[in-house]
């Protein structure tokens, strides 16, 4: 349904996991971070790449249920702007 769960942490160590995993789902446009506890520069890097690419198909990355430290960490880089950001 182009929705993607992410959960534990998205940092450089599992952005590369994460990459490999997002290229066999490119329909993927809705990240649920309702389980996500932790995200680095390098897991803010991979959203980014992700929206630059549905950008081609006119579309946004939306992200969903984030918690108050990645809401703030999303307000605090200007991404929140950027991204679709619900709930």
């Amino acid at each position: 349904n182009g929705q993607l769960r992410l959960q534990g942490r998205l940092d450089a160590n599992q952005s590369d996991f994460a990459q490999q995993q997002l290229e066999r789902f490119p329909e993927v446009d809705h990240f649920d971070l309702s389980q996500l506890d932790y995200i680095s520069s390098a897991g803010l890097g991979l959203l980014v790449k992700v929206h630059k690419t549905l950008m081609d198909s006119d579309k946004r990355l939306k992200l969903s249920h984030l918690s108050t430290s990645i809401r703030d960490i999303m307000r605090y880089s200007g991404l929140d702007q950027l991204f679709e950001i619900q709930g």
